[in-house]
């Protein structure tokens, strides 16, 4: 008897006393649980799979690589259509400011035709002050 307790003695010292009646102590249970984040399984599981049916590992890495592709592709198309939205934008910009510009310079030179003798003695005077203030 190199046990320390005999099967009916570590049950009756392990046993709690409950009112008149004797209770076993509840069982404990280690629950062990793991997370993957991931198209691909830990490779354990991919084993197991394996051995339920044979060539389902390299069947999953390769949905997972098809996946993949498809996802890289699905980003591609999409930086695409917004280089596409980007460029549409900068020409309707440059289009936007072409004509602003147009306009400014058919309205000035219509100013300038109408008031060309204003403009003139405006402009005669002013290089003649420009001159004379240099000159001194």
């Amino acid at each position: 008897m190199n046990e320390p307790y005999p099967d009916e003695e570590s049950e009756k010292a392990d046993a709690e006393v409950v009112g008149n009646e004797y209770s076993q102590p509840e069982d404990k249970a280690i629950i062990e649980a793991s997370f993957r984040i991931g198209p691909i399984p830990d490779p354990i599981t991919l084993a197991q799979y394996n051995r339920v049916l044979p060539n389902a590992a390299d069947r999953i890495v390769s949905m997972a690589e098809k996946e993949h592709r498809h996802r890289m592709q699905e980003k591609l198309i999409d930086a695409q259509v917004n280089d596409t939205r980007q460029e549409r934008d900068e020409r309707r910009l440059g289009q936007i400011f072409g004509l602003s510009i147009g306009v400014v310079s058919i309205v000035a030179g219509s100013i300038t035709i109408a008031y060309r003798r204003w403009i003139y003695r405006f402009s005669r005077g002013g290089w003649i002050s420009i001159c004379v203030c240099f000159r001194s």
